[in-house]
């Protein structure tokens, strides 16, 4: 009977832990789900600007993208290179973000903004300039953030 009256008391706690899993669970797809539906339409992409393929970096967890050549015109930058891409950033460079080497193109709109992130902030440059940075491959990292298959905005950092 003891024993009966034992095991009635861990059902009961296992049940009491269960249903506040469950409230929990619940709790937080919902702000999961709300977080998506803000930056629905945006996606980043990261490169480097380095002659290189990209892939997994030495031994590490890390999978760094590379671009071994780029081309504009007016209109659109073409990168031949493999990315990292996100909904959001800060992101890391994993597998699960890297894209395969390939031939991307981007389209450039008279909205996009170019810019250089400094250790004090971001400051605007010309789009002459930026797509010049991106056809030299001198080694920086560029982030470009797309929203409806087009560029918002282009970053170059070292």
């Amino acid at each position: 009977m003891k024993k009966q009256k034992g095991f009635n008391i861990v059902l009961k706690i296992m049940a009491v832990i269960l249903s506040i899993g469950i409230v929990i669970g619940c709790m937080n797809t919902e702000s999961v789900q709300a977080a998506a539906k803000k930056s629905s339409g945006t996606t980043y992409y990261a490169t480097l600007l380095n002659h290189k393929r990209g892939g997994r970096s030495g031994n590490s967890k890390y999978w760094l993208p590379g671009t071994t050549k780029a081309t504009y015109n007016k209109n659109s930058v073409t990168f031949y290179g493999s990315f990292s891409k996100a909904k959001k950033i800060p992101f890391t460079y994993s597998k699960k973000n890297f894209q395969k080497y390939g031939k991307r193109t981007f389209k450039l709109t008279s909205a996009t903004k170019y810019y250089t992130a400094e250790i004090d902030g971001n400051y605007r440059i010309s789009k002459t300039r930026a797509l010049r940075c991106c056809k030299r491959l001198n080694g920086l990292s560029v982030r470009l953030k797309v929203k409806n298959g087009k560029v918002v905005s282009m970053t170059f950092g070292s």
